[in-house]
């Protein structure tokens, strides 16, 4: 007579809540990187200008959210700072997008001070220019690989 052996039940681990996740709204959540920080692009609502490529964690996030003023994180300074304070600037936040991969955000925003150029994208770099002098055509690329 065969004896067979009582098989214990699979338990189930309860489930983490994601961390790496943050609500934006009741329908959206975006993916905080390891740091658990955003980063975020920050463009000008008239002229579409893009300002800045900066960093929101989940405070800078909250608070801009809710006062509709933009913050950031410095990662140099390592705090949160209301961005261009520094230069007698204040930001409106006007729209947020969230990009397919919910791992950045675009902010388009309304400057309330006076300045004639305030994007810190200010060297003008020719496509078709290579530096290093190589070209695509350089690299190898095997056969499971895709540019």
């Amino acid at each position: 007579m065969p004896i067979f052996k009582k098989q214990k039940k699979e338990e189930k681990a309860p489930e983490k809540p994601a961390l790496r996740e943050h609500p934006l709204d009741d329908n959206h959540k975006v993916v905080l990187n390891s740091k658990r920080l955003i980063p975020i692009v920050i463009q000008d609502y008239l002229t579409r200008e893009d300002l800045r490529l900066a960093y929101m964690d989940r405070w800078a996030l909250d608070v801009s959210l809710g006062e509709s003023k933009l913050h950031i994180y410095s990662r140099s300074k390592r705090k949160q700072m209301l961005f261009g304070a520094d230069k007698g600037l204040e930001f409106e936040i006007k729209s947020v997008k969230l990009d397919v991969t919910r791992r950045s955000l675009l902010f388009e925003v309304l400057s309330s001070g006076q300045s004639d150029s305030y994007s810190s994208f200010v060297y003008p770099i020719e496509a078709n220019s290579n530096s290093n002098g190589s070209s695509h055509e350089d690299f190898e690329c095997s056969d499971s690989e895709s540019w």
